[in-house]
């Protein structure tokens, strides 16, 4: 009997949440302390806060801000894959595939 190799395969030790992110309607023109959602942090870097966004059920690694798969209010679903490129890594911290899930 052949065993299985989960060598590509999430550990079973991961755990997963289910996040679900209400619609966000931000001001960014208004300078006030109580607007935490100018720049958001993701897994590495920070990027810009966007004036709206959808609401999103996510599927996400509890130690991560992005996601493996979701789907927002309009309908759109996405998943993360893995994606092998011959490129040069980039020496500087970017945005994970998981981060542009989200």
């Amino acid at each position: 009997m052949q065993q299985c190799k989960r060598q590509l395969c999430i550990p079973c030790q991961t755990l997963f949440i289910l996040n679900f992110l209400s619609v966000l309607h931000c001001d960014l023109n208004v300078n006030c302390l109580s607007l935490i959602y100018l720049r958001l942090q993701c897994t590495y870097i920070q990027i810009p806060q966007v004036e709206q966004t959808h609401a999103v059920i996510l599927s996400k690694p509890a130690w991560m801000w992005g996601a493996e798969m979701g789907a927002n209010d309009q309908g759109v679903c996405i998943g993360n894959e893995a994606v092998w490129t011959r490129e040069p890594v980039a020496p500087e911290e970017a945005l994970l595939g998981m981060d542009l899930v989200r």
